[in-house]
């Protein structure tokens, strides 16, 4: 058996078999359960931005092509912009400017 970096070639087949796609799959599912739901306590809320759900969207259709690590980045991205929607929710709504704003007449005074 060929040693790579000090350990057996079949030791080291055996470990990477244990890091394939199976648990890429896992964690994935997990990563976008969580932005599931992120959204969805955003939507509860009314706070949800059109970016965030549109993320979801995607992150939902890199699943369905299995592509595991940009699922996962896209869905974390989902969870991100939900959770932003909802702290703004903190903030006090703008208030409109009780004074109307100056006319601009082009420099010129009448």
């Amino acid at each position: 058996m060929k040693a790579v970096q000090g350990l057996p070639l079949a030791l080291m087949l055996a470990w990477c078999s244990n890091c394939g796609a199976g648990d890429l799959e896992t964690e994935c599912e997990e990563v976008l359960s969580q932005a599931e739901l992120a959204v969805a306590r955003a939507r509860s809320r009314e706070a949800l931005w059109t970016t965030a759900a549109g993320a979801l969207r995607e992150a939902r259709r890199l699943r369905r092509e299995r592509v595991w690590a940009d699922c996962m980045d896209v869905a974390r991205e989902a969870q991100r912009l939900s959770d932003l929607g909802l702290q703004q929710l903190d903030y006090p709504p703008e208030r409109e400017s009780l004074s109307p704003a100056p006319a601009n007449n082009g420099g010129f005074s009448q």
